[in-house]
């Protein structure tokens, strides 16, 4: 019968050799790993609690500024840029999202045969229908291009302005809508980015913050949403920093205050 010394021995040997495992070290290491993921879950938390306070304090700012233009005042805290709002917080960067104006027939045109084409019932409208709808959305509803088109509404706020009987239903122009807003977003995406193409698309595919809605959620977590996107292989962006990363996040938020529609789109699952 072997003795407990030559029992541990022989032990220390098959550890060496990688037959059996060192339960200390696997006990040690299973350690490391939950305190490792409980930091993640409760940096996590934190990060979302302080989104819900940012929230409501820009929900009370909003609703302050619009009392003050209803009763003739003018807002002290933020300056508007053709109708969109831009950080004047001493150290913050000072980017606003701009809604272009120029004319863009080819970008109508495209939105209102993609938002015919899936629909429930597909149908494919004639040229000559198309022209006379961008006619309209041009001179009556001063909709321009597919940027100005994904800020309208719904439907019905356009749905008047069209006459005769191939007048398209307020359902129609919901399509239309819907698809110059999935067509925005990857624009109004790479404006917060500098056009930096190589880093939106690590964000979309490393890191599922691929609209403002998902890269807002990070901007607590600018540090490891960076981590995030360096170990991408997909993408070039070496000479991104935690300092670009945490400034696209603030601008996220500043484009979702602008054109509010944007809280609706999360980066698709892959």
């Amino acid at each position: 019968m072997l003795s407990e010394k030559a029992r541990e021995n022989i032990r220390q040997e098959k550890i060496a050799k990688g037959e059996i495992v060192d339960e200390d070290e696997y006990a040690a290491a299973n350690e490391a790993e939950y305190v490792k993921g409980a930091e993640a879950v409760e940096a996590v938390e934190k990060a979302m609690e302080e989104m819900a306070d940012q929230d409501r304090a820009n929900a009370r700012e909003r609703a302050a500024r619009a009392a003050l233009v209803r009763f003739g005042g003018e807002p002290t805290t933020a300056n508007t840029v053709t109708g969109h709002e831009e950080s004047t917080t001493p150290g913050e960067d000072s980017w606003a999202l701009v809604t272009p104006t120029d004319e863009d027939e080819d970008e109508l045109a495209e939105c209102i045969r993609e938002g015919f084409a899936s629909a429930p019932t597909p149908l494919e409208p004639s040229e000559s229908d198309i022209k006379k709808w961008i006619s309209v959305l041009m001179k009556v509803c001063s909709v321009h291009n597919w940027r100005e088109l994904a800020n309208i509404a719904d439907g019905a706020a356009l749905s008047s302005s069209f006459g005769g009987t191939d007048r398209p239903t307020e359902v129609d122009i919901d399509g239309w809508i819907e698809s110059a807003r999935t067509r925005s977003v990857e624009e109004i995406m790479l404006e917060i980015v500098d056009g930096n193409e190589e880093a939106y698309v690590a964000l979309r595919d490393a890191a599922r913050a691929g609209t403002p809605k998902d890269l807002c959620a990070w901007r607590a977590m600018a540090d490891m949403l960076l981590e995030e996107v360096s170990g991408f292989d997909g993408a070039d962006v070496k000479e991104v920093g935690v300092s670009d990363v945490q400034r696209w996040c603030n601008r996220a938020g500043v484009a979702m205050q602008a054109a509010e529609w944007l809280i609706w789109y999360a980066t698709p699952i892959a």
